[in-house]
């Protein structure tokens, strides 16, 4: 994972999950001097049947991952200031060879989600419509399909000084 922090207002944050074959999973927390600390894991999703009812567990990830499994991206930054952080922008790659699961973008605080299908040229809430150009020259407005997603950002609205967020993703290996 690509981790990055930049004191600008907002505080922009990137960071980038990378699936390869023999995936490998970097946790990269923020330098020590900036004011976000960003933790970034990865986790298997499986699903078992106990006594009747489906249940969901987070494992590790291995080093050899299967077609259709469920990855769950998960970032935790902690405000190691003194004072209260605003407009904080996480964005995450939905990494070539996955695709995003529908609905399963989360936060415990106060956040805005958004996606791009342009690798990060925009960024809308779901659903995404794009406008095509038809061959007579008319526009029309079309849905874009969330297997054609690239990117997420998560907008933090304020983080208070010492606080923390969670938020967490999911993409399913193709």
């Amino acid at each position: 994972m690509k981790t990055s922090a930049k004191r600008a207002n907002p505080a922009v944050i990137v960071f980038a999950a990378v699936v390869l074959a023999g995936m490998a999973l970097f946790s990269s927390p923020a330098l020590a001097e900036e004011p976000l600390l960003l933790v970034t894991s990865g986790f298997v999703v499986e699903r078992n049947l106990v006594d009747g009812k489906m249940v969901e567990e987070l494992v590790p990830l291995p080093e050899n991952i299967s077609s259709m499994t469920i990855i769950q991206y998960e970032i935790i930054g902690t405000n190691q200031s003194d004072k209260a952080l605003k407009n904080i922008d996480i964005v995450g790659a939905i990494p070539t060879g996955t695709l995003y699961e529908n609905n399963t973008a989360s936060s415990d605080t106060d956040s805005s989600i958004l996606f791009s299908f342009d690798n990060r040229q925009t960024f809308a809430p779901a659903p995404l419509t794009r406008t095509v150009v038809a061959e007579d020259g008319t526009q029309k407005v079309v849905p874009v399909s969330s297997d054609e997603y690239t990117d997420i950002k998560f907008v933090v609205t304020e983080l208070p000084a010492g606080e923390a967020f969670k938020i967490t993703y999911r993409v399913m290996l193709q």
